[in-house]
C-alpha cells in the first residue's frame, strides 16, 4: 500500500491499523487478504524478514520496476505497512471474487 503525500501517511497510519486489505495482481486476479498489523513505513526504512534474518526492503532483489524516493519530505516518496495475510494463492489461482 502506497501513502503519500508524507503528512498524510501520519493521520491515516491510525486509520489503517487492523484495517483489512486485498492484494490484487491487474489482469489476473486477487491473490491475498489480510489486515495491516503496523504503521506505514518509508520504503527505503522499512524491514522483512527473509531466510529468519531481518533485511532492508530496498535490498532485495524485487521483481518489477519500483520508484520509491528517497526523501519522505517529497510526494513521491512510497511507504509500506506490515501485512498479516490470511489466505493468500498462486497468481495462476487468482479470483475475481
Amino acid at each position: 500500500m502506497v501513502l503519500s503525500p508524507p503528512t498524510q501517511v501520519t493521520n491515516r497510519c491510525k486509520d489503517l491499523l487492523d484495517a483489512r486489505i486485498f492484494c490484487c495482481i491487474p489482469k489476473s486476479g486477487y491473490v491475498g487478504v489480510g489486515h495491516v498489523i503496523g504503521e506505514a513505513r518509508p520504503f527505503n526504512d522499512a524491514t522483512v524478514v527473509v531466510d529468519a534474518q531481518v533485511q532492508r526492503l530496498a535490498d532485495l532483489p524485487l521483481k518489477g520496476k519500483y520508484y520509491w524516493g528517497t526523501d519522505p519530505e517529497k510526494d513521491m516518496a512510497e511507504y509500506v505497512v506490515p501485512i498479516r495475510w490470511e489466505r493468500t494463492r498462486p497468481q495462476g489461482e487468482a479470483v475475481w471474487e
